[in-house]
């Protein structure tokens, strides 16, 4: 019997680690509860998945020493989110959630944006900032290439049951 318990127990460690695998066991405790981002900078420290799910979105990552990957709670109750700067002719970022936890699948956030015609979504509403004061998502379009509008959405996190993120203002200049 005392076998059968064993053999029981290292089979759930091994389980644990199979799903896990790829991340540090600090990984969770690594995020900041007050809605500091804790920043990656090494591609190396980038769990998996997130890679993952970064190169499905056509995103190739820039020198995270510069541009760091973002990884956060905008509140406690919050699901962890991350914000992965994507490099191109322009710059921009993908906004990923998470469903429990960073060892989950994260999926991309789709975002309203203002468009000739009104409001649109895109994935990649520009580049993304997060400011953890007013728990705001600041997203910028412009380039340097050619003579263009430069668009600036914020999206404010709200407090309240929802806690959704929703559209602050956006101006085109």
């Amino acid at each position: 019997m005392r076998r059968v318990v064993r053999w029981a127990a290292v089979f759930l460690f091994l389980v644990s680690v199979a799903r896990t695998e790829g991340l540090a066991p600090s990984i969770p405790s690594k995020i900041p509860p007050d809605g500091e981002p804790w920043r990656i900078e090494r591609i190396e420290d980038v769990p998996r998945r997130l890679l993952f799910a970064a190169s499905q979105a056509d995103c190739q990552l820039p020198d995270l020493d510069h541009t760091p990957i973002e990884i956060f709670r905008p509140d406690v109750k919050y699901r962890p989110m991350a914000i992965v700067p994507c490099s191109g002719m322009v710059s921009y970022s993908r906004v990923f959630f998470f469903e429990r936890n960073i060892a989950d699948e994260p999926f991309p956030i789709m975002f309203p944006v203002l468009a000739p015609t009104g409001f649109s979504a895109t994935y990649s509403p520009g580049f993304v900032t997060w400011t953890p004061k007013t728990k705001t998502l600041i997203a910028r379009q412009a380039t340097e290439v050619c003579p263009a509008p430069l668009l600036r959405h914020t999206y404010q996190h709200g407090a309240g049951r929802t806690q959704r993120f929703c559209v602050g203002e956006s101006r085109r200049r």
